[in-house]
């Protein structure tokens, strides 16, 4: 297994691709080695965690070298533990209560870009080799404590 963490993303949305992108270039700068998966150029790789395509278009998806997943802000807050200048936010997003309030203000805000995005149909447009149909949306297999973990399948 990878000793790296794997991020799973959507980089159709310009609000979920600007934002993974800077922080794609704020690990790399600090030699904080990451694998990452766009989704809509590898929509096969989404079996490796479990998850329909609709949930990573909604939701940020990381897999962790141990095996354990974060999903939303709790997936922003595994990389952001990774990374210096962001190690303490991170950790802060780890406090009680504080990843609860963190995963409802990520939620909240997530649904604007994604419901933005399934009007406009930025997959729909992409070039033939990007273009992914429309799937049903579904739920991780458990989430755990309600702080955006997940248990994945192993491959």
């Amino acid at each position: 297994m990878s000793s790296r963490p794997k991020v799973f993303f959507n980089s159709l949305c310009p609000v979920c691709g600007a934002s993974v992108a800077d922080q794609r270039r704020r690990m790399e700068a600090a030699g904080e080695p990451a694998e990452w998966c766009d989704i809509n150029e590898h929509p096969e790789a989404l079996t490796e965690i479990g998850a329909d395509i609709e949930l990573v278009r909604l939701r940020l998806h990381v897999r962790e070298p141990d095996g354990q997943g974060a999903v939303g802000a709790a997936a922003f807050a595994a990389l952001w533990r990774r990374t210096p200048g962001q190690r303490k936010l991170g950790r802060f997003l780890g406090l009680p209560g504080v990843g609860a309030a963190a995963t409802l203000l990520y939620d909240a805000f997530a649904r604007l870009p994604y419901a933005w995005n399934r009007l406009r149909h930025p997959w729909q447009s992409a070039p033939a080799a990007r273009r992914i149909p429309p799937a049903r949306p579904c739920i991780p297999l458990k989430t755990l404590a309600g702080q955006g973990a997940v248990a994945w399948p192993r491959a």
